[in-house]
């Protein structure tokens, strides 16, 4: 895989064409920052997929961050995003104290592990939102922030459904769930200072 250490302002793919990297088939993990390699893109890039889609994944997790902050993992456009499935840890993974490590409009799923996983304390141990309803998708989280949703056919998040700001912790989107049939939702948040 690819393993940055102490390393920053390092970009990984990107959203032009042909700028993303698969990794995939590695013993351990996809791509590791660690040892404070702060400040790295990451975009466009399929982990743990090969050629034409086929599901390879990665032994370890898709993403690892480890004393790493201020990176950004995907974006705020789809072109941004990381296609991240079939890896053999979780799609994401911040552990000792990583923060401040924007994670949006990513496609994770089919990981072994889960999706995104935040150790304690890792982005400020901000709680993930709660969808109380479908149509609209509404929910409630922090009292400011941005809730991106996704469906997925497990608890992950394959498909980029859409986003909504918070009001006092209150959150919809205008978007239903009639295109979306079968499949379960799940969110995320991004505070001010880009922690999801």
């Amino acid at each position: 895989g690819i393993v940055l250490h102490g390393s920053q302002q390092n970009q990984i793919g990107g959203t032009g064409p042909n700028e993303g990297n698969l990794i995939a088939s590695n013993e351990g993990n996809g791509i590791t920052l660690e040892a404070f390699s702060d400040g790295n893109t990451i975009q466009g890039n399929a982990i743990g997929l090969g050629v034409q889609n086929v599901p390879l994944g990665n032994q370890g997790d898709g993403i690892r961050l480890d004393s790493s902050y201020q990176n950004l993992i995907g974006g705020d456009s789809p072109a941004a995003g990381n296609v991240i499935r079939s890896n053999n840890g979780y799609g994401v993974n911040l552990v000792y104290g990583s923060s401040e490590d924007t994670i949006r409009l990513n496609s994770i799923s089919a990981n072994t592990g889960g999706g995104i996983k935040l150790a304690e304390g890792a982005n400020g141990g901000i709680t993930p939102p709660e969808i109380f309803l479908t149509s609209p998708i509404s929910g409630y989280s922090i009292a400011v922030g941005t809730v991106d949703v996704y469906a997925d056919m497990g608890a992950q998040g394959l498909l980029y459904v859409g986003n909504g700001a918070t009001k006092d912790g209150a959150w919809y989107l205008h978007d239903d769930d009639a295109q979306f049939g079968g499949y379960n939702f799940t969110a995320t948040v991004t505070d001010a200072a880009g922690n999801p």
